[in-house]
C-alpha cells in the first residue's frame, strides 16, 4: 500500500503545480517541497509542509483540497490512518474542481483499510478488507500488482 501512496503524491506533482498559478509563492514552496519529501519517502516532512500550504490562506480551493488529499496520504503511508482519513474528507468537503479525485482515493483508503468484513450497512452491501487479503483478492482474480517508483 506505501507504493500506491507515494505514487498518488508522485502523480500530484503536475496536477498540484498547474494549479498553483493563483497561489501566494510561499504556499507554492511548502506544496512543492512537501511533494518532494514524499516522492524521496520523508512523510513527516511532507505532512509539515503540507500543513504549513493548508493554514497559509494562500491555496485555491482547488489547491487546498489537493493539499489535504496528498497529505493524507502521507499520513497513511506512515500509519496514522486516523488522521489520513480526516484529511481525506476534508478534501471532499471543500467540493471543488479536485472532488473527484479525493473522492477515488478516499475510497481506495477505506476499501484498503478495512477489517476483512463483509454485510450490510443499511441499505448499502459493503466489503472490507486489510491490504494483504484485499492484495490476494485482486492477484487471484488474475489482475497483476504494478508497482510505481517514487
Amino acid at each position: 500500500m506505501r507504493a500506491w501512496f507515494g505514487a498518488q503524491v508522485a502523480a500530484g506533482i503536475m496536477a498540484f503545480a498547474a494549479s498553483s498559478a493563483a497561489m501566494a509563492a510561499s504556499a507554492v514552496e511548502d506544496a512543492n517541497a512537501a511533494v518532494q519529501a514524499a516522492r524521496q519517502g520523508n512523510y513527516e516532512e511532507a505532512i509539515e509542509l503540507f500543513t504549513n500550504a493548508i493554514n497559509s490562506d494562500e491555496l485555491t480551493l482547488k489547491s487546498r483540497a489537493q493539499a489535504y488529499a496528498y497529505r493524507g496520504i502521507a499520513k497513511a503511508a506512515i500509519g496514522d490512518y486516523d488522521s489520513a482519513g480526516l484529511d481525506l474528507n476534508s478534501a471532499v468537503v471543500l467540493d471543488s474542481d479536485y472532488n473527484a479525485d479525493a473522492l477515488a482515493v478516499r475510497g481506495f483508503f477505506h476499501l484498503a483499510r478495512g477489517d476483512n468484513q463483509e454485510g450490510w450497512n443499511g441499505e448499502r452491501f459493503g466489503a472490507y478488507y486489510d491490504w494483504q487479503t484485499w492484495q490476494t483478492l485482486v492477484t487471484g482474480a488474475g489482475f497483476s500488482e504494478i508497482e510505481y517508483g517514487v
